[in-house]
């Protein structure tokens, strides 16, 4: 049966096609059909392979050259696409795959567009004018979501209200190289637990533990260490900082049974620090200035900041220098210390008790002169020598 106005043509769309008149109608009505079916003019019915003129009167009507028209297409009285509010197909074809015996076409959103033509190989999600706008989620729900291109696939993450992208991305001039970031000037970050760990600030400063890292490298927390472990052995060092100190530490766990901490300049060892001892390399010198204790009463009682320096007595009268015993003040073995008169009062040396000076126990002896130099070495625990322009210890 040829369709001859409108009218008859809305209502043949909206028969039951039960015996593929609608089909066969639209085909032998159309002046330029070419049948791919049995023969010419012929059309294979239900879901054959002849729907070239069927998909022309569809976009006809999507396109208003004939409008009023909302087709029902059925299948043995099963739904396929019922009444959606508006349907925007710009395509060659659609394929319904027959699953378990039920064939379904679900529009979930009553009004779905694309606007635009696509191109080769383009797949993409519209909710407008554009791709993925508006108030619009993309889900993808399942294992590995891949983007595969042979130059510089790419994945940008774009927050349209302040300007900022990230973006994962592969460059390959010469060694591929893998990326990361932003392409905008906002600040990259990482975190763990729902907390930031890790922040990149747009000018390249890294702060772990905090936002705003002041420096190339910031280190922030209530003790920042950065521990050293070394795969070969079970040495371990640390550097951290805590109220009042800067600590470089080796064999921090007590593991190893020799270690010491060096130091090189020019690519050669010139220090090191070794069974508690400070070690010149390569005929090196220590160039140091001493520290001076000036004191002016009486008497004075050598303290453990006194090694390695020197304390002045400045007084018109007698005055004392006194030695502690090592359960009173622990001077180390090894603590040496210079002793000057600086006054016209004699300046004595005093051993307390427990204290041996030059084999003398409680020993003393008295400078013998203004401007006079002693040096005092703390040799054993409690063991004194003195040296220098002093009288006899007695």
């Amino acid at each position: 049966m040829a369709v001859n106005t409108i009218q008859e043509l809305i209502g043949l769309l909206n028969q039951i096609d039960t015996d593929a008149t609608v089909l066969a109608a639209i085909v032998n009505d159309s002046a330029t059909a070419t049948a791919n079916g049995p023969g010419p003019g012929l059309v294979t019915t239900r879901l054959g392979n002849n729907v070239r003129n069927v998909q022309k009167v569809i976009a006809d009507i999507e396109n208003n050259i004939i409008s009023g028209i909302r087709p029902n297409i059925q299948d043995e009285g099963a739904t396929i696409v019922d009444s959606p509010d508006g349907i925007n197909f710009v395509g060659s074809s659609v394929t319904v795959t027959d699953v378990s015996g039920v064939a379904t076409v679900t529009i979930a959103d009553p009004s779905v567009s694309k606007s635009g033509t696509p191109v080769d190989n383009q797949v993409a999600v519209w909710t407008g004018n554009g791709p993925i706008e508006g108030n619009s989620t993309l889900t993808f729900d399942g294992a590995v979501l891949t983007v595969n291109a042979p130059s510089a696939p790419s994945l940008n993450i774009t927050d349209s209200n302040d300007a900022t992208t990230l973006l994962a991305t592969i460059i390959n001039p010469g060694t591929p190289v893998a990326i990361i970031g932003t392409t905008t000037a906002h600040a990259l970050r990482f975190q763990t637990s729902n907390t930031p760990r890790v922040s990149i600030t747009p000018a390249g400063l890294v702060g772990i533990g905090t936002n705003n890292p002041s420096q190339l490298l910031t280190l922030e927390a209530e003790t920042p260490v950065i521990r050293l472990n070394d795969l070969s052995s079970t040495n371990a060092g640390e550097i951290y900082t805590d109220n009042s100190r800067l600590v470089i530490a080796a064999d921090v766990d007590n593991l190893v049974s020799s270690t010491e901490i060096s130091f090189a300049l020019d690519g050669a060892e010139v220090m090191k620090l070794f069974d508690s001892n400070l070690i010149l390399t390569n005929n090196g010198y220590v160039q140091a200035t001493k520290r001076i204790n000036a004191q002016i009463g009486a008497s004075y009682t050598l303290a453990l900041e006194d090694t390695n320096g020197i304390v002045t007595m400045d007084n018109g009268s007698a005055n004392t220098v006194v030695i502690d015993p090592v359960s009173t003040t622990a001077y180390p073995v090894g603590y040496v210390v210079e002793v000057i008169q600086l006054g016209t009062g004699a300046t004595t040396i005093d051993a307390g008790v427990g204290v041996t000076l030059n084999g003398v126990s409680a020993g003393n002896g008295t400078l013998t002169a203004q401007y006079d130099v002693v040096r005092l070495r703390h040799i054993a625990p409690d063991v004194w020598i003195v040296s220098g322009n002093i009288g006899a210890i007695a």
